[in-house]
């Protein structure tokens, strides 16, 4: 093993009773609280003899449950996880009665056939560089007293400025060490890791994935993954300039002498996971060339790739955003010298305008047909292959898809260095059921807490295994962890239920559900 750490066995005498003082970096508020710490885990918060939450989760789930028992099968209950968690694969994982400390995790989730779901949808909730309110979230998802009930999920992890700027390495420390305030995103810029399309043509304006990972295709009521969707050509619009490219084009080792090139944060992938300190690496670009600094901006349904940044000469390339370089004589024979015009330090004053990209579909559309797709998911599973049986593929997987590029770890929040550690998660499933008919799901797995630990990257299909004996798992995707894990079903606006418990994090206290929703997807029943 090169990146993961060993598997811990971690026992109860292990865990140590800590008094903290919690800050919320979103309110400033503070609060005293008590967790179980060990060496490798983050802390668990101690059960109080007033917490009554539980009680309150699992009625919403045995309510939701019978709901929506004509459409589909609601799981929630406790499950026993090993000491040793290199014993992922033998384990009996088992149903639990009640919470047992330090040994249970809480799993909450659902699986529907394909024709009982009307229509699967994402959207993303960040508004001038902080996430939306939930009212305006709510009205996004549910715009009429008519609209259909449907369970609402979290979807991934998406980064804002706000949050860049409390980066304290990488692309922001060093624009920050070498002055270069012009180089910062702009409040309203969304650095997502994924892509996104909304289109009722075949070929689409979209925002580019940015590692060679998972997507995830929703279009009505129908989900698909696919894997690797890397740009290999296609046109990229600026300023009403159609640009095309080609595979050869995107990341090339060799930048200098082309007239065209699209540098992605997986660019130069293989020398840069050898940096020794990822959190110091950090790469200037596209010296005597034309730079345009692409990200992304927008909310709920309707992300569009925007222009950021021009300027002529080196460019600091962002954790999460892309660049688009030209040749100076491959630019002026693109461009009117009064369109674009260059101050002294060579930066160019941005219109406001939107940047497309337009792609071939891994899939085709018919005429006024809508569709989203996101990316840059990690496989847990796909098409039956199993790659959590052992630590060494998992790795394989993580480091031949980017995992482990500097950028890549920069812009994620949770660490991946550690698959053995117990967190929040979600996950993203696809089953057959006994006829061979295909159901739709996801499951989350509540964390932090004493009487529910979290779960690791190795124990999740296992349990999942246990949870559903009947079904065969097909693809699992697992989604981000952490705070950002919550599921909810909705009947209408004003009436909805929390299942599953989320966790404390730096902008959400305990089972605050209202906070940190950054991207969701719902499920229309």
């Amino acid at each position: 093993m090169k990146y993961f750490t060993n598997s811990p066995r971690i026992e109860k005498k292990d865990y140590i009773l800590k008094n903290e003082s919690w800050l919320n970096h979103e309110s400033g508020e503070k609060r005293h609280i008590k967790r179980f710490c060990n060496e490798y885990d983050k802390g668990l918060l101690q059960k109080s003899p007033t917490d009554n939450y539980w009680f309150e989760i699992i009625a919403n789930c045995g309510s939701v449950a019978r709901k929506i028992a004509d459409s589909g099968n609601f799981y929630y209950g406790f499950y026993s996880l090993p000491i040793d968690r290199s014993a992922f694969q033998d384990f009996q994982y088992s149903y639990q009665n009640h919470p047992r400390s330090l040994e249970t995790v809480f799993v909450s989730g659902f699986l529907f056939p394909q024709q009982n779901i009307r229509k699967i949808q994402s959207g993303y909730y960040i508004y001038q560089g902080k996430e939306q309110q939930w009212p305006h979230i709510v009205q996004d998802l549910f715009p009429t007293k008519n609209s259909y009930p449907g369970l609402v999920c979290s979807f991934g992890y998406y980064y804002t400025r706000v949050l860049l700027e409390d980066l304290d390495y990488g692309y922001n420390q060093v624009r920050k060490r070498l002055g270069l305030n012009k180089e910062l995103l702009s409040l309203e810029s969304l650095p997502f890791l994924g892509s996104y399309f909304d289109s009722s043509t075949n070929m689409v304006s979209v925002c580019p994935s940015l590692f060679p990972r998972i997507s995830v295709a929703m279009h009505a009521n129908k989900l698909n993954f696919y894997d690797r969707q890397n740009l290999t050509h296609g046109i990229v619009t600026i300023y009403g300039k159609r640009i095309p490219f080609n595979q050869n084009q995107v990341d090339p080792q060799v930048i200098e002498d082309r007239e065209l090139c699209i540098i992605t944060p997986n660019f130069n992938q293989e020398e840069a996971i050898k940096f020794k300190d990822w959190k110091k690496y950090y790469y200037f670009m596209g010296e005597e060339r034309i730079n345009f600094l692409i990200s992304n901006r927008g909310t709920g349904n309707s992300i569009k790739a925007h222009l950021e940044l021009i300027k002529k000469g080196k460019v600091l390339l962002p954790p999460a955003s892309f660049v688009v370089s030209l040749s100076e004589k491959y630019f002026h024979d693109i461009f009117d010298d009064q369109e674009i015009m260059f101050d002294a330090d060579g930066y160019a004053k941005v219109k406001e305008t939107a940047v497309s990209w337009d792609l071939p579909l891994p899939f085709r559309l018919l005429p006024y047909e809508e569709a989203q797709m996101t990316g840059d998911f990690l496989p847990l599973m796909l098409g039956k292959k199993d790659f959590t049986q052992n630590v060494a593929e998992l790795e394989t997987v993580m480091t031949t898809r980017g995992f482990f590029h500097p950028f890549s770890r920069q812009a994620q929040e949770t660490s991946i260095e550690k698959p053995y550690a117990r967190e929040p998660r979600a996950v993203l499933i696809t089953v057959q059921d006994e006829n061979g008919n295909e159901e739709y799901g996801y499951f989350s797995f509540s964390g932090r807490y004493e009487e529910s630990i979290g779960i690791s990257l190795f124990e999740i299909i296992p349990l999942l295994k246990k949870i559903i004996p009947s079904k065969k798992l097909m693809n699992v995707i697992h989604l981000d962890s952490g705070s950002a894990v919550k599921l909810f079903y909705f009947e209408n606006s004003h009436r909805y239920k929390i299942l599953n418990l989320p966790a404390l994090s730096m902008r959400s206290f305990t089972g605050e559900y209202k906070k940190n929703l950054y991207s969701l997807m719902k499920f229309s029943l």
